[in-house]
This record gives C-alpha cells, structure tokens and sequence, in this order.
C-alpha cells in the first residue's frame, strides 16, 4: 500500500490503521522547517510511526538524528540532545559559538571551532549553549531531529528543545514523541510552546485501536485472514486496543489452533486462560511500582475488591481514612473508563483468587482521574496490561463478562 509517497512494509504486523496520522505527520515534515509533536500513551505505536515516517520516500537522503530519553532518576543536562549530535560530521565551516560544545561533544572536536571566552553570567552562557546547538544543527541542510519518550527528559533539555522549536534553523524537522500523562503537569516541554510563524507546526495524538484494528493486527501477526469478530471483540475488550498488548498476547496465544476463529465464548475461556506475558507483567508491576505509597494501596484495594466501590470501601480496604484524598481522587465512577484495576493486580500477583473480573463498563477509577493530588492515576490511568493469570498460575474464578 502506498500512502503519499510511503510504501507501507505489508510483511510488518505492528502498524495498523494509522494512515491518517502517518500522513499529517509528512505533511508537517515536508514544510522546512517544523517541529512534529507525537503523543500517546504506552505501548499505543509511537516509535513504530515515527520509523515509518522516515520511512517514507519524500524524505529519502536527509540525515537523521536520533536519541531516546531514559527513566534516570538523575538525567545528565542536554543528555539526549547530546547524544543526537554524537555522530554529526559538519560539512561547513562552523560558526565560532558552536566551539563551547567541544567539552559536551568530544567526537566532534576536529570539527569544532576554538571556544569563545566563557561569559561570567550562568545565564549567559546557557544561552550561548543553546545558540551553539542551534548553530551545529542549522549548518547540516535539511536533516530530521528525532527526541523520543521527551516525558522522561530533564528540564535542561526541555528548555533547549523549546528553544529550538521556538526559532527553528532552516532545515530542521524536529520530532519528538511523549506520554502527556507523564510529562511534568501535563506540559511536554515544562511551559507552554506556541508555534511561532514560519515554522510548521504538526500535533498528532495517537489513540488506540477499535476493534476492526484489533482484527486486523492479529490477521497481520499471524499472516491468518479470517479472524473471527468475536475473537478480535473479545482481545479489545481485554487490551483496550494498545497495539504492544495485542501483540505480546497474540504471540501467548499464537500455538492454539484455530484460536483466532474462536467464537464469543471460545475465546473468552481461551483469554481467561493464556499466561501473562512477561513483558506485560513487567511493564504493570514498573507502573504500579512508581506509584506513591499511598496510591499503591489504593490500587491494590480496587484489585481485591474487584467491583465498582465507593470511596469510603477503597479508604476502609486500604486502612485509609474515608477523607483520604487518594481515596477521593481514585474512585471517581466513570462509565467509560478501560483501565481495569480490578485485573491490575492479577499480573502484579495482588488480586485474591475468587473474585470476579470486573467488565471495561464497571471499572470505578475514572479515565478522567488523572489531576488526582497523589497522582495515583496518572501514571495508571487506562492500563490495560493485565487480567490474565499471573506467573504462579493463580487465576480468577467465576463468571467472566
């Protein structure tokens, strides 16, 4: 399938139903230059798209700069952007700011100009810094700058990438991608980034799959046509629709024969059963794990009782006072949620055996809980990556919706 110029690779299994957003993002890439803002939650297809898109044929010949950020309790200022500009081999001759880069950048120190005399103003000098920077990039030509997982980058880079984006070289594409419910308030860059003219702007939010996407990623995976509706309704009801958690219980379930043409009830009995993948249990227990104390215990109640509670029952299971404000903040009743608390618990080996799963429907902590004080649904908000049976095999009992 071509789109706009991009061969989509029909032997990969990941990247479904995202032509729309594929699109947006070469449209904003094609405009020189411009700041691309990718943003979604865990596990939803960020960096997935984000090759595909320098993927693509239009943009064939640029040079690519790439660094992820990482969850370091202590991040190195600029780290990530440094990392970027490691293997940058200018062609031209350098402006004389970008020497104050030698001591940050060493592989780069044939390239470099002598430094100039360091300002006696902190202030000062982180702005010669960031010209330097701006500099070094802007005397490579059209060439695509790509910051990953920016929600875990330290506030130095943050200001430096705003920088950037707010006076842009000529040339830059700059990309970068983020979980906005981890970033610091909300905020992907600290404080509030407005394009500024002349520079091309792009915001894609990526959002789960629906279920016809859940269909045709397992029929992708497993190279199998005829993926029964029933099937694909049940795994989106148990994923929520992320494409990582489709795939990793695709490939749990991926030896049983004529799994994918199982009907309702089949495939139910079939979910109920398959083991937790290991990386899906990991990445639960890492989520719940950076929850406060406090929030811990709440979750931890919502996973035992395994039914819509009130307030006051979360605060008494989790030896909480019914005031608590955890309490108050993670039982907001919200029909629509998709994260399940009462299945977080059972990769995490917290759930008491016997309880009843609770249906998507029913779940008691809101999606929309997410400006709790504790913060207890930030990071745990619509976390789909459970309800399967955990590694000692212990499972739920009873009916299943």
């Amino acid at each position: 399938m071509v789109i706009g110029g991009c061969r989509r690779r029909t032997s990969s299994p990941i990247l479904v139903g995202r032509e729309a957003e594929l699109r947006a993002l070469l449209d904003g890439a094609m405009r020189s230059p411009s700041v691309l803002m990718l943003e979604g939650e865990a596990g939803v297809g960020k960096t997935r798209l984000a090759t595909e898109l320098l993927a693509c044929a239009e943009l064939a010949g640029r040079p690519v700069l790439t660094a992820a950020c990482q969850p370091l309790r202590e991040p190195f200022p600029y780290g990530v952007v440094f990392d970027a500009l490691k293997d940058v081999r200018p062609a031209r001759e350098l402006n004389p700011v970008t020497g104050v880069l030698a001591p940050y950048l060493p592989e780069l120190a044939a390239f470099l100009p002598q430094p100039p005399p360091r300002p006696g103003d902190p202030r000062a000098g982180r702005h010669q810094l960031f010209r330097a920077v701006r500099e070094l990039l802007g005397s490579l030509g059209p060439h695509v700058l790509l910051i990953e997982d920016l929600h875990w980058a330290d506030d130095g880079s943050r200001r430096l990438l705003r920088f950037l984006m707010t006076e842009p070289p000529a040339g830059l594409t700059l990309l970068v991608t983020y979980r906005r419910e981890e970033t610091p308030g909300g905020i992907p860059l600290g404080s509030a980034y407005r394009p500024t003219p002349g520079t091309a702007h792009t915001l894609v939010t990526l959002r789960p799959l629906d279920r016809d996407g859940v269909q045709a990623q397992v029929s992708a995976l497993l190279g199998e046509a005829n993926v029964s509706a029933e099937f694909a309704a049940r795994l989106h009801e148990r994923t929520a629709g992320i494409p990582f958690v489709v795939e990793e219980i695709v490939h749990a379930i991926g030896g049983v024969e004529g799994a994918v043409h199982a009907d309702g009830a089949t495939a139910r009995r079939l979910l109920d059963t398959v083991e937790v993948p290991a990386l899906l249990r990991e990445a639960t227990v890492e989520r719940l794990m950076a929850l406060p104390p406090v929030s811990r215990r709440i979750t931890d109640a919502a996973a035992v009782l395994g039914t819509p509670s009130t307030s006051d029952l979360l605060a008494a299971v989790a030896a909480l006072t019914p005031n608590a404000p955890a309490a108050r903040s993670c039982s907001r009743s919200n029909a629509t949620s998709s994260w399940n608390p009462a299945k977080a618990g059972t990769a995490s080996g917290t759930r008491s055996p016997g309880k009843p799963r609770t249906a998507p429907s029913q779940v008691p902590i809101a999606r929309n809980c997410t400006g709790g004080p504790h913060g207890c649904c930030a990071t745990a908000s619509r976390n789909p990556w459970c309800g399967w049976p955990n590694t000692a095999g212990r499972r739920a009992t009873g009916p299943v919706p």
